[in-house]
């Protein structure tokens, strides 16, 4: 568990705080029109994320626990479907 929680806090450091540093302003592209699928893929992402988290810090039954991170992990599957297959 420690370790799933650890890759997820690195993956979101690295995708999405380190693309913030570099990028000029991460919701728009070259021609300056915001793409709503990346943008909804992005809220969604980042939401399971903190639900994740919510749920480790606050559920204390292992059982219910695992429960909600395997929702948040489909939700995210879910999420990376719609964005790649409008």
């Amino acid at each position: 568990m420690v370790t799933g929680y650890t890759i997820i806090l690195v993956l979101d450091k690295v995708l999405f705080d380190t693309h913030a540093l570099f990028s000029h302003d991460e919701n728009h592209h070259e021609n300056g029109a915001i793409d709503p699928a990346e943008k909804k893929l992005k809220e969604n992402l980042r939401e399971s994320f903190a639900n994740m988290k919510r749920a480790e810090l606050t559920i204390s039954d292992p059982d219910t626990r695992r429960k909600s991170m395997v929702e948040e992990n489909q939700n995210m599957e879910k999420g990376l479907k719609e964005f790649l297959n409008p």
